[in-house]
């Protein structure tokens, strides 16, 4: 974020998938292993790349540990530099 008042934050963009927290441990399952199929075709690597990006494919408690990261990583930086959207 060098265009704003706080150089020092690296700020990088991810793209997740949420169900409904009652969705079955099967149905979940089946969408994680065709998401891991589509992302692996090399057409999705290509495009990945071409936007400067690495296709993911996390299971989900790992994924689920990187957001609840991410949550709390976001919301200490908000506190400690008073971001706002103004």
């Amino acid at each position: 974020m060098r265009q704003s008042e706080h150089p020092d934050i690296v700020v990088t963009g991810w793209l997740g998938f949420f169900v409904h927290a009652e969705a079955s441990p099967e149905i979940i399952q089946k969408l994680q292993e065709n998401l891991i199929v589509v992302l692996k075709r090399p057409e999705i690597e290509s495009k990945f790349a071409e936007m400067g990006g690495i296709p993911g494919g996390r299971f989900q408690a790992d994924f689920n540990g990187f957001v609840s990261d991410e949550v709390v990583r976001w919301g200490d930086l908000i506190k400690r530099t008073k971001l706002s959207h103004d």
